[in-house]
């Protein structure tokens, strides 16, 4: 069982969605008398990853009612299936000539797979080798081209925008996603181009951001995951629906809708 606790711990490629499935998994396979554990070990494994607050919220709030933790981990993969499901079919009507984009995400690659871009810039993304998952998959469903992270603003003015995913998003009025995407978002939303998220809702989080996951290079401490603000996004496809500008009262009721769904209030 901790095994998976290990995987999570070590993985730096693999995002939010991963998180939450092995997560929940991981409730799953749990005892009664290792839940409390489990969940202490979940609440610290990564900051800003807000699948896993969500999961340890939604898990703590049940105990406190006595509630199955293990129904609920069963309660948390349908919602992530059936949203997934519905991010899919939000997907179809999604179009566009070219994008520029940072990292890997699962939603963006559902994005391309269903919907319609002629033409995508993946950015390196370094720290980490994302870019190649990415090269590999958004391949499948659109032309595709790597460029170096310090070239993202000259091909942001060739392209229609930025599409990134998120491992979060908060209703103080972030979103959280690789280091970079800061940074590429604030010239797009500058330059009046288009900046898409992709995410589904059981990455919205009430309340404000945490402190981030730290890896060392070359000696130095680099966060892996970086805020932007919620003023830069044009529009978020979600499995809810398309939100254009969303704001931190929007983003409440997104995640207040996932937790009592899952809770059944």
């Amino acid at each position: 069982m901790f095994h998976l606790l290990e995987n999570m711990r070590s993985e730096l490629k693999l995002g939010a969605s991963w998180y939450l499935e092995t997560a929940a998994r991981l409730i799953l396979m749990s005892d009664r008398d290792v839940i409390e554990e489990v969940i202490r070990e979940l609440s610290y494994l990564r900051k800003g990853m807000a699948t896993l607050e969500n999961v340890v919220k939604i898990v703590r709030i049940g105990l406190s009612e006595g509630r199955d933790h293990q129904e609920l981990a069963r309660k948390l993969l349908q919602y992530r299936e059936k949203a997934n499901l519905k991010f899919l079919e939000q997907a179809k009507n999604f179009r566009a000539k070219c994008l520029v984009t940072i990292s890997y995400s699962n939603a963006v690659r559902n994005l391309l797979k269903e919907g319609k871009v002629d033409l995508l810039f993946i950015a390196e993304s370094k720290p980490g080798e994302e870019s190649i998952s990415a090269m590999q998959e958004y391949s499948k469903f659109v032309r595709v081209n790597l460029i170096p992270d310090s070239t993202v603003s000259h091909f942001l003015d060739q392209c229609e925008g930025l599409v990134i995913g998120s491992d979060g998003v908060y209703s103080s009025g972030y979103v959280i996603n690789k280091v970079g995407s800061k940074s590429a978002a604030f010239y797009a939303s500058r330059q009046g181009k288009r900046v898409v998220v992709a995410l589904e809702s059981y990455k919205a989080w009430d309340g404000e951001v945490p402190g981030f996951f730290e890896i060392e290079l070359n000696g130095v401490k680099v966060p892996l995951l970086e805020p932007l603000n919620l003023n830069y996004i044009t529009e978020m496809i979600t499995d809810l629906g398309v939100l254009m500008k969303p704001d931190g009262y929007v983003i409440s009721q997104v995640h207040r809708y996932f937790v009592n769904s899952v809770l059944r209030y």
